[in-house]
């Protein structure tokens, strides 16, 4: 008896520790957002992978791929069988302004990294538009075609223009799917890339 009870404070033990340091996280139930819309592993018939500078999914197997539905605000991200659906903060104003929607484009998502926003870090994937013209992406720090850069994904209740998931926990789950993204792509500073976002 005394090590069936030793056997179990273990496990609770091991069940606590595994979750606080970063195990699979649990996704949240479908939000009310993104009901009907389940997103791909392929590229949108909006944006033909014979326009994609990088190729589209097809050519990169082991990329994340993103759905951005801009009229109901849902993010949907999959990689493989894992899948996640999260609602986002709305954009107010025009694609052309500071804050306005994310435009719809084809992006390139960039690697995990910590932001620096309003004096606290932000975890942050910045995005890459695709240029109209099909050359290549935009660097994340300039203007493209509609005056817009330094659009980025990530979690928070502000947001300036960026795709901004609302809650904490879907927004852990989702990150998990494209953190876990691998593509490489050359044309830009940045050669390693998570995945592609299709903003629709």
């Amino acid at each position: 008896m005394k090590y069936i009870l030793i056997f179990g404070l273990l496990a609770v033990y091991f069940l606590n520790f595994t979750n606080a340091c970063g195990s699979k996280v649990e996704p949240p139930e479908e939000p009310d957002c993104c009901v009907g819309h389940d997103g791909e592993t392929t590229a949108p018939s909006e944006y033909p992978e014979s326009d994609s500078p990088a190729g589209g999914p097809s050519s990169n197997p082991n990329a994340a791929v993103c759905y951005f539905y801009r009229d109901s605000n849902c993010l949907v991200c999959s990689k493989g069988a894992d899948s996640q659906k999260c609602c986002t903060k709305p954009g107010t104003g025009n694609d052309d302004e500071i804050g306005g929607p994310t435009p719809k484009k084809e992006y390139l998502i960039g690697q995990f990294r910590r932001n620096w926003v309003s004096w606290r870090l932000v975890d942050w994937h910045n995005l890459y538009p695709k240029k109209n013209d099909n050359s290549g992406y935009w660097p994340y720090n300039v203007p493209n075609e509609d005056g817009r850069s330094l659009i980025g994904l990530h979690p928070g209740s502000v947001t300036q223009g960026c795709v901004t998931v609302t809650d904490d926990t879907c927004w852990d789950a989702i990150n998990e799917i494209v953190s876990n993204g691998y593509m490489t792509y050359t044309g830009t500073i940045t050669s390693n890339y998570d995945g592609f976002l299709y903003v629709i």
